[in-house]
């Protein structure tokens, strides 16, 4: 368990990296990676912590409330950490002539199976880090059930991950006619980034909520591993799973933004993709 300190108040996480061997993922590059993605947990955490218990005009956590409310505090965690960059909606396609110049066209490429717009590309700007096109999807566990749930997660996972493997496939085509990315050095990753508030109703509480909470946290790691794996099988990708869990026990959420459940974790987890 580890933990951070906002406005004199202390708050626990933990980096679960059971399922991530970085060798598997370069020389350095998986090692790198690990180091980067611990500190980037913990910065979004801070800052949601900060704006749900300590903001006046506002008071959710926007990481796990919705999916493109989160992406202010991905862009603003990633910043923080020396030497990277993001850059957000990155234009993609599958073709031999794709360039850096191509960042901004329109016209509805993200329709057409051989074009994407990447929700977040982040790169080490000294080149001696990793790179990584990032598909971030917004989740959730309930751990008594999934009576409260109206959306299929196992779905939402699945497409996620389906997405990622094609950034995967057809890395080798970005930048590729761009001088400056000639020497670039970075490991080159894919990551499935998926965001989700663990809860259960107030009604439904037991006393021993807390270990039920970290048994609904292993629930869903298997369950990304596992759709990653079918996803992946008779393919020569490699993938791991890294998670950040912050502790919300003494965070304070306005039930009344929840229809009364009570969020006891915040939960990122990152699968990744070479």
């Amino acid at each position: 368990m580890e933990k951070f300190v906002v406005n004199g108040k202390y708050f626990n996480y933990w980096i679960d990296d059971s399922y991530y061997k970085p060798n598997k993922f370069g020389k350095s590059g998986g090692r790198i990676f690990k180091k980067f993605f611990k500190q980037f947990c913990k910065n979004c955490f801070k800052i949601n912590v900060d704006i749900a218990c300590f903001c006046k005009s506002y008071e959710d956590f926007p990481l796990v409330s919705r999916e493109k409310t989160a992406y202010a505090s991905i862009c603003a965690s990633v910043e923080s950490i020396k030497d990277y960059h993001i850059i957000s909606e990155l234009f993609f396609k599958k073709a031999e002539n794709n360039s850096a110049e191509q960042y901004d066209k329109q016209n509805n490429e993200q329709n057409d199976e051989n074009k994407r717009f990447v929700d977040f590309f982040i790169f080490n700007k000294e080149n001696k880090g990793f790179e990584a096109m990032v598909e971030v999807k917004r989740i959730y566990k309930n751990i008594y059930g999934n009576k409260e749930q109206t959306q299929n997660c196992e779905v939402l996972i699945k497409n996620c991950i389906k997405q990622t493997k094609w950034y995967v496939k057809n890395y080798k085509t970005l930048f590729v006619n761009d001088e400056k990315a000639k020497g670039d050095k970075n490991e080159r990753l894919c990551l499935a980034l998926f965001l989700a508030p663990i809860f259960c109703k107030e009604k439904k509480a037991k006393d021993n909520l807390n270990d039920d909470a970290k048994n609904a946290i292993n629930d869903l790691n298997k369950a990304i591993l596992n759709i990653g794996e079918e996803e992946l099988k008779d393919s020569n990708i490699k993938s791991g799973l890294i998670a950040g869990v912050l502790d919300c026990s003494n965070v304070f959420l306005n039930n009344s933004l929840w229809d009364g459940e009570i969020i006891t974790h915040a939960y990122i987890g990152a699968l990744v993709l070479k």
